[in-house]
């Protein structure tokens, strides 16, 4: 095992996500840590808790950073890039089917939508629930383009 794996979990007060060192824009310094910070890998933001004002991250996003993180580097040190790739992209896509789902359970169990503050929550997570379909969406097209570039 390398002493500095290329990919790292990042987790700061209720934010976590899979950084790589490689990314031509990685920049240690940088103090941002956002979905759009451009080498973030994979992107998870906890919740505030109303009562205490604290971000809280659940130790299942936790897992999965850790868990995702893991096998990007297990897929680097493979040797065929092509496959690394697929691979990593199946994986991601797998785990976020998931994390969607247990999300949506949990929130049809935790919260009601005749609280307003728990309707405000809900209308927020849902709509992050709509980016991440975008995200998969895309995904999914450029897993078409490259079946396409095959042929």
């Amino acid at each position: 095992m390398k002493s500095e794996q290329r990919f790292f979990v990042d987790l700061r007060s209720g934010i976590g996500a899979v950084r790589d060192r490689l990314h031509p824009y990685y920049d240690p310094e940088y103090n941002g840590l956002h979905s759009d910070t451009p080498d973030v890998i994979e992107h998870r933001t906890g919740y505030k808790d109303l009562k205490t004002g604290a971000w809280i991250m659940e130790q299942e996003a936790i897992d999965f950073l850790n868990e995702y993180c893991n096998s990007l580097n297990e897929k680097e040190e493979e040797e065929n890039p092509n496959e690394r790739t697929i691979s990593v992209l199946l994986t991601y896509l797998d785990e976020s089917y998931n994390l969607l789902i247990m999300s949506r359970d949990k929130i049809k169990r935790t919260y009601s939508i005749s609280n307003p503050v728990e309707s405000l929550l809900i209308m927020n997570v849902a709509q992050k629930f709509q980016n991440t379909i975008n995200e998969l969406s895309l995904i999914i097209a450029a897993i078409d383009d490259l079946e396409r570039a095959k042929k």
